[in-house]
């Protein structure tokens, strides 16, 4: 009887070959294809794992609003002290003045990392704003008591700056409460976000 291997065609020898040489290369192919797929998505996995790390937020101390203040400027209560009075809410930024002994009146400016989405005084008719970019300009009123503004500094704002005059000079920084409570030592005075995670002890 003779060899099994000499009595198959020899078309039939080619075209195992031919599969032999293309298994490989689709093998190849597809591991190729499954490692880029894994290479993304860990790459889109570690991305989103840095974001969450440097997600960044306005210090919790600069949350309000103070002691004594109502919606509405109207709403301060009279023991409330004179000063400048800056924090934020749900209903965005505020800046008030509060006048009397040692305060008439101010002018000033806050400078946002973002354009400013809005910018109003807190009682219509009392004072002027006005934005330009990323500035928000100021003038407030030796009366009523209490004057001042509202803003918004746009979603992608990182740092505020604000910049206090009265009477054409200097503003003492002890007139100025950020938040409920805290105080600052200069003016201008600056506000960076935070890491998220750092925001409630700042």
């Amino acid at each position: 009887m003779g060899d099994a291997a000499s009595e198959t065609p020899d078309s039939w020898s080619v075209e195992d070959a031919a599969v032999a040489r293309r298994g490989p290369r689709w093998g190849l192919i597809v591991g190729g294809v499954v490692l880029v797929a894994l290479l993304v998505a860990g790459g889109v996995i570690g991305f989103q794992i840095a974001m969450e790390k440097t997600k960044k937020a306005w210090p919790a101390s600069a949350g309000g609003p103070p002691a004594g203040f109502g919606g509405a400027p109207a709403e301060v209560a009279a023991d409330v002290a004179p000063g400048v009075y800056f924090w934020n809410d749900f209903g965005g930024w505020h800046l008030w003045i509060v006048n009397g002994d040692g305060v008439s009146g101010m002018k000033g400016t806050i400078t946002s990392g973002d354009e400013f989405a809005s910018g109003e005084v807190a009682t219509a008719g009392e004072g002027t704003a006005t934005t330009e970019g990323k500035t928000l300009t100021f003038d407030l009123p030796a009366e009523p008591r209490v004057v001042g503004v509202d803003f918004n500094p746009g979603f992608y704002a990182e740092k505020l700056t604000v910049a206090l005059e009265a009477g054409g000079g200097p503003v003492d920084p002890k007139l100025l409460t950020v938040g409920r409570e805290r105080t600052v030592s200069a003016l201008p005075f600056v506000l960076d976000k935070v890491r998220e995670d750092d925001a409630a002890d700042r």
